[in-house]
């Protein structure tokens, strides 16, 4: 598969994809993108579409999916195909794209409207209360944390460039309540929340300030792409699972209704844009979307 999914992206027809999104750059991120995929053995089972993909969201965000970043990621997992008549199961190896908080902080700077923007962890030692009226939290600044404990909270601070300021605090509690309601992966053991708890409640946060806060396109695009919590994996291999309940760890799809006839050729000429023509035309609007910021900008200066 590893050979397979090199070909597929490598193919002039992907690269000229990528190149209308990336220009110059198509080829330094098909590489990127093949260096992610043979670092992992389950991403080299994975369907060379899916992970066309992921590659074409995070290429129209233009933000790298190299992990050592952290701006966003290509993770494998594995659909479940449920057949209701013959009661079979089938799977299908995926990839699939996730955005880190990091990726959001790079987009919310390059909007322009925003000045800072963080989040953190908040340990015992630092924490000294919230107000409950502006939500402001005391921090003793000299305490020196026991990071080996877990922290009591998570804090997100937004300020943009009118000066507006908000902040968002949880409780770890009420972060774990929050991602065991809206993660449907949660549960799984390849959850992102059970491999980098940290990075995943920073993003919860980050994604609640930035409610208060005036949101590119490109922006919009990342938290709504990444709201569909589409995660819903298992990336076990199928065989080990078959004395385990993974139902709620995977994802139930509808059998493929049979095709009775191949459509004819007046219809093929009619069809749809893929899903990755859509990501390449977004790309373009985004960008032009952009360049059209920075000529405002340049003449009211």
């Amino acid at each position: 598969m590893a050979t397979e999914i090199k070909k597929f992206l490598n193919a002039p027809v992907t690269k000229e994809k990528f190149a209308e999104v990336l220009g110059n750059h198509a080829q330094g991120y098909i590489n990127s993108v093949l260096n992610v995929v043979s670092n992992s053995s389950l991403l080299e089972k994975a369907e060379p579409n899916s992970i066309l993909s992921a590659a074409m969201k995070a290429a129209t965000l233009n933000l790298s999916i190299d992990p050592n970043l952290g701006y966003a990621y290509i993770l494998p997992f594995n659909e479940k195909h449920y057949n209701q008549q013959t009661r079979e199961t089938t799977w299908t190896n995926k990839a699939q794209l996730q955005i880190g908080y990091q990726g959001l902080i790079q987009l919310a700077q390059r909007s322009g409207q925003i000045k800072v923007l963080n989040a953190a962890p908040i340990y015992a030692e630092q924490f000294k209360g919230m107000d409950p009226i502006t939500g402001q939290i005391g921090i003793n600044k000299k305490a020196i944390p026991d990071t080996t404990k877990d922290p009591v909270g998570y804090v997100a601070y937004l300020e943009t460039v009118t000066g507006f300021r908000h902040t968002e605090f949880m409780s770890y509690q009420d972060v774990v309540s929050f991602a065991q309601r809206f993660s449907k992966s949660y549960t799984s053991k390849t959850s992102p929340w059970k491999t980098d708890f940290n990075a995943m409640a920073k993003k919860t946060l980050i994604k609640q300030v930035l409610k208060y806060a005036p949101m590119s396109i490109e922006l919009q695009s990342a938290v709504s792409e990444d709201d569909k919590d589409f995660e819903v994996k298992d990336v076990t291999e199928p065989e080990a699972e078959k004395a385990t309940d993974v139902f709620n760890d995977v994802v139930e799809s509808e059998p493929e209704p049979k095709q009775i006839e191949q459509p004819k050729e007046a219809e093929k000429q009619t069809e749809q844009p893929s899903e990755i023509d859509k990501y390449v035309a977004e790309g373009k609007r985004l960008s032009e979307t952009n360049n059209q910021k920075l000529d405002e900008i340049d003449n009211a200066g």
